[in-house]
């Protein structure tokens, strides 16, 4: 097991985070496009934003000469991050339409 300090490193931490933001916002696109919820194409576009940026790339990653960056990964890492900024943006956007109609149908917000 490796040491504790290791394992809370920004090393460590930070790719952990984003790996486990971009795999929510690909399980909340395709939740979202399972239950047709309007519009599907927003959904469906999201979802290839996201799946397509990261295995662009994660395919050029493999083919780079050098120790800079490719261009085509820097392509494929800014879809990814569109993607994920659009799909957390509508989540939270869903929500607080949500919880202010429970408001509403209870009566709390004024009308």
């Amino acid at each position: 097991m490796p040491p504790l300090q290791t394992v809370l490193s920004l090393n460590f931490l930070l790719p952990l985070m984003g790996i486990v933001l971009l795999l929510a916002c690909v399980v909340f696109c395709i939740h979202r496009v399972m239950r047709r919820s309007p519009p599907r194409w927003y959904w469906l576009v999201l979802l290839l934003l996201l799946c397509g940026g990261t295995l662009t790339s994660l395919v050029s990653a493999e083919f780079a000469e050098g120790p800079e960056m490719p261009a085509i990964f820097q392509v494929g890492l800014r879809l990814t991050v569109l993607g994920m900024i659009a799909a957390v943006a509508s989540a939270i956007l869903l929500a607080t339409k949500r919880i202010l109609a429970r408001r509403e149908s209870a009566g709390k917000i004024p009308q």
